[in-house]
């Protein structure tokens, strides 16, 4: 009885398990590409890396899967200018994305992928004297193509547990970020002169849409 018992266990626990969502996570380094003049405020060869951290799940459809994921990205770059003027470029955000991935063979598929998001640009001047800087919120979407490359690590009547590699190209829209207030960071404590020396300077908008390219590594089990 007790035998018996343990496999009907057994057997609902593996039910069970191969009814969970699939479910995978990602990590690698994604780089945007802005020719627009006015970024070279910030960076001399037109090019932004960031990394970028995702999870979700995979919808297994008759011919292809659905990709569901929620990400987060962060990069920064700087560049001295006027000699003695540091400027700087930092970029946190959030998005989520939808794939479509279509496979060829157990190993190969291609995909398609779309998202939306939300970004926070953050423009820094620094000197010798001081440091002024900025952050602003701006919404993205991000269009683009690519391939996945999978390996199976698991035996075929288990569960599966596959290792994947990344590779896209594709498009960030963004609308220009206006930098219209960079100034000083906010006074902490009794200040002698509350309001001399702490006026925004307007640096103008800064182009953030191009093209971008990404590689990827995670597993998904």
């Amino acid at each position: 009885m007790k035998r018996l018992l343990s496999v009907v266990l057994g057997l609902a626990a593996s039910s069970a398990l191969a009814q969970v969502q699939p479910f995978h996570v990602n990590l690698g380094l994604s780089t945007q590409v802005f020719s627009s003049r006015g970024y070279d405020l910030v960076d001399l060869d037109d090019h932004f890396h960031s990394f970028r951290f995702g999870v979700g799940t995979t919808f297994e459809l008759r011919a292809w899967r659905l990709d569901l994921e929620a990400g987060v990205t962060t990069g920064g770059n700087d560049v001295t200018s006027h000699v003695q003027l540091a400027t700087g470029l930092g970029l946190v955000g959030l998005d989520v994305s939808a794939t479509a991935r279509f496979p060829v063979t157990a190993w190969f598929h291609p995909y398609v992928r779309v998202g939306a998001g939300y970004d926070w640009a953050t423009l820094s001047v620094t000197s010798a004297a001081s440091r002024l800087s900025q952050t602003v919120g701006v919404v993205s979407g991000q269009a683009g193509a690519g391939v996945q490359f999978t390996v199976r690590v698991t035996r075929e009547n288990q569960r599966g547990v596959f290792l994947f590699l990344d590779l896209g190209v594709g498009g960030v829209l963004r609308p220009g970020v206006a930098f219209t207030a960079v100034g000083p960071p906010a006074p902490v404590g009794p200040q002698a002169d509350p309001i001399g020396q702490r006026g925004g300077v307007n640096l103008g908008t800064l182009p953030l849409s191009g093209l971008t390219w990404r590689g990827m590594a995670g597993v998904r089990f």
